[in-house]
């Protein structure tokens, strides 16, 4: 998926790199609403993985972009 994005143009890996700090805030708050308890680790537990696919579309947008 991101990588038909990446090559349509609609996915810039450099503006999704300019906005990396906003991506981190939005997965923490996304994180922290859908945990059922105030648990930081559980919180962690679902941001962490989250963020390695935001990371790992990063990088696969920097070899698909035309």
């Amino acid at each position: 998926m991101i990588g038909a994005l990446a090559h349509w143009g609609s996915f810039a890996r450099r503006r999704s790199a300019h906005y990396r700090r906003h991506a981190i805030l939005l997965i923490l708050i996304v994180a922290a609403v859908l945990t059922p308890g105030p648990d930081v680790f559980s919180q962690l537990l679902l941001a962490v993985p989250t963020y390695a696919l935001f990371e790992i579309s990063v990088v696969l947008a920097r070899f698909l972009e035309p």
